[in-house]
């Protein structure tokens, strides 16, 4: 966490988007959990960037494999017999390196921090997080 005046002087400061899931009981049809995941507000932030003058220092999109490419996976795997698994990586974005500076993300209107004296606090951001430009092509 840091000071606002702090982090406003070193880097940009993002405004938070929350996205709430709800998942209810098959069986009951009554509420199981709620969850909720903040993320970088991208187009926001890209405003932000622009307005301090900052660039992306790397491409914004990140590479999917083509129609020409599957259709050569999923023969060469028929021909040789083999299975095909696919895995979701969960944590990627999280365990990603990053090339970019310093970022700030200020915290969900439901939970604000603030210091002893009532300044307000924002979260230094580490890794690429979710709504960010660049964060699926430098996890990848």
């Amino acid at each position: 966490m840091r000071r606002i005046e702090e982090a406003t002087v070193e880097g940009p400061i993002f405004d938070v988007v929350s996205v709430y899931r709800i998942k209810l009981d098959p069986s009951t049809n009554k509420l199981d959990r709620v969850t909720v995941r903040h993320n970088v507000d991208g187009n926001r932030g890209k405003r932000v960037l622009a307005r301090l003058g900052i660039a992306y220092a790397v491409p914004t999109s990140s590479t999917t494999l083509d129609e020409v490419a599957f259709k050569m996976i999923i023969s060469d795997s028929a021909k040789r017999q083999r299975h095909l698994t696919k895995a979701d990586v969960k944590s990627a974005y999280t365990n990603a390196a990053t090339s970019r500076g310093k970022r700030f993300l200020r915290c969900p209107d439901t939970a604000p921090e603030f210091d002893e004296d009532g300044t307000e606090m924002v979260l230094e951001l580490g890794p690429p997080l979710f709504g960010e430009p660049e964060a699926g092509y430098e996890w990848q």
